[in-house]
């Protein structure tokens, strides 16, 4: 039998494999292959090469459109099927996960939908210096009301939409080194499928160039540029909102232990477009995450962001979003876990004239509480509840909603 903390050390270790990987950082076509073509020898080369979780839940939602006036409200069913496979070969890693959500509701059951994430990884150890990444993902998804500058209004189906991205990354040095060189690349495409929504559509390139220089054992400075081509194809009648994005950083990133990194960016960005009617922009940039471990069983994460989103309404240039987020996870016991979530978005609108006054603001207040309690270690259960409340200074964009849910997960 396992000791007290032979268990706990179990645990923690099965969550952290667990975690889901972010979408929007996987990539390149090269990774997609050769996941696929890794021999049955590479994928049991690491423990747990395989592993699966199959995830129920009952959800109660009383704004599903969040909208202001009419509220919809329903219960719905979810079924989450999640498949990871990871490989080795020499010092090279290989990822392949399929990530899938289906969602059905009670009442009003025109607006089921499903979700499905499709990600491949390849992690590339090419000697002492050098080393590149390359990450493939689509996927297919519901674009969650009232998180864009558009008003709310109840239609027959949410928007969906389906992304494919592309990306790679080459370094010259380590993590550890004095100095490191990264360069990546980024390919990204978006495309809206329902509502009349595809004068969205656009279609990314990105570039950019980081360098770090080790100050301290555990901090480095950092040096950054980045230039991000957006292209449009719009209708008819509607203007193209084609640009260019050029960002220039610059930072610090410390590591207090091996489990949490911290990073601050500061600097400008330029917005060029490509058509006359839409004013050319430029900002402040802020990019930040800091993490605190503050003893074995509680973690902290600070999160403050300001970038430019692109407008869900026709003919309407990007506008600017400041983010503060603060997270908590906190072990309540060797099988429980309560994870706290806080956050706050400011959403500067912008008009289409630069001699006019601006639009206004839009306020989110979000937060959410997560417990889950370890029934084996195998079959874990879930409550959740999520607030979110919008305040504008246009009537029709705010909204309150509230949401509960009861999650089952058996992982094997």
């Amino acid at each position: 039998m396992m000791n007290k903390m032979e268990l706990n050390s179990t645990i923690k270790h099965n969550r952290i494999c667990q975690l889901k990987p972010n979408l929007l950082t996987t990539t390149i076509s090269a990774a997609l292959c050769t996941t696929i073509m890794l021999p049955g020898q590479a994928l049991s080369a690491q423990e747990n090469g395989v592993s699966a979780r199959l995830s129920g839940g009952f959800n109660y939602a009383d704004n599903l459109f969040r909208s202001t006036g009419n509220k919809l409200k329903d219960n719905f069913f979810s079924l989450s099927p999640n498949l990871y496979l990871t490989g080795l070969s020499g010092k090279h890693e290989f990822k392949f996960n399929y990530l899938g959500d289906y969602y059905q509701y009670n009442e009003y059951d025109n607006l089921d939908y499903n979700e499905h994430k499709l990600i491949a990884i390849a992690d590339l150890d090419h000697g002492y210096r050098t080393q590149s990444k390359f990450r493939v993902s689509y996927y297919t998804e519901r674009e969650t009301p009232g998180s864009n500058d558009a008003p709310n209004d109840i239609r027959t189906e949410f928007n969906l939409r389906q992304a494919f991205v592309a990306n790679g990354e080459f370094s010259y040095g380590r993590d550890s080194s004095t100095g490191q060189l990264v360069l990546g690349v980024e390919h990204f495409n978006l495309n809206y499928t329902n509502n009349q929504q595809s004068f969205r559509d656009y279609d990314r390139n990105s570039l950019n160039a980081t360098f770090y220089y080790r100050v301290a054992p555990k901090s480095r400075i950092l040096f950054e540029t980045r230039w991000q081509d957006y292209q449009y194809e719009p209708p008819a009648g509607l203007i193209d909102k084609s640009s260019s994005r050029q960002f220039f950083l610059t930072g610090y990133e410390w590591q207090m232990t091996g489990q949490t990194k911290s990073i601050i960016k500061l600097g400008y960005r330029k917005q060029d477009y490509k058509d006359s009617t839409l004013s050319d922009q430029d900002s402040f940039s802020l990019e930040s995450s800091i993490q605190w471990r503050a003893n074995d069983y509680t973690r902290y994460t600070f999160i403050a962001r300001r970038e430019a989103i692109e407008s869900s309404l026709i003919n309407r240039p990007s506008y600017i979003r400041n983010t503060l987020r603060l997270n908590l996870n906190y072990d309540v016991s060797e099988r429980s876990e309560l994870r706290l979530a806080l956050a706050m978005l400011n959403d500067e609108l912008q008009s289409n004239d630069p001699e006019s006054e601006d639009l206004g603001e839009n306020n989110r207040y979000q937060s959410s509480i997560t417990y889950t309690y370890s029934f084996t270690r195998s079959l874990d259960a879930q409550f959740n509840y999520l607030f979110n409340k919008r305040r504008s200074d246009t009537n029709i964009n705010e909204y309150t909603a509230n949401q509960f849910g009861l999650t089952l997960t058996a992982k094997f």
